[in-house]
């Protein structure tokens, strides 16, 4: 646990960071968002995925100063993540929503696939859920905070 405070102070340092990194985390002031109190962090990303056919010519995909060969057809996911301050946990919470490149939401069962081979046999429903993001109040996914402190 974390007192607002020094989560004010972390997310200030992280931003900066951020910005000499060129790693593009928005930050957010309380008055960018009306009765919103506690500074935020915001990014994009979209994510080069395969999918399950393999009738396509091989495709090259930068990846970390290499190329990948990608044997089959790929399709982007936009991902939108948002660091918030969990007033009810006092822990830094991570809320993030994933659309396909044709901008349709993920399901969670889609979210869980992703992530099952990172995080292990965990039970899904303790680690990642659907919340009401606590500034935008619209559906986001979000790493639950017992799993974030």
């Amino acid at each position: 646990m974390i007192t607002e405070e020094s989560f004010i102070k972390e997310v200030t340092k992280f931003h900066s960071i951020s910005d000499k990194l060129s790693d593009q985390w928005q930050f957010h002031q309380p008055d960018d968002i009306v009765f919103q109190q506690t500074p935020w962090l915001s990014k994009r990303l979209t994510k080069l995925t395969q999918t399950e056919t393999s009738d396509s010519p091989i495709t090259l995909v930068p990846s970390e100063d290499i190329c990948e060969i990608i044997t089959q057809p790929s399709q982007y996911i936009n991902g939108d993540y948002h660091i918030v301050f969990s007033h009810v946990y006092q822990v830094p919470s991570l809320f993030f929503n994933l659309s396909h490149s044709n901008g349709a939401k993920l399901k969670l069962d889609e979210v869980w696939e992703l992530t099952r081979d990172r995080v292990g046999d965990i039970d899904k429903w303790s680690f990642i859920t659907e919340d009401e993001h606590p500034i935008l109040c619209i559906p986001y996914f979000c790493l639950h905070p017992c799993n974030t402190g």
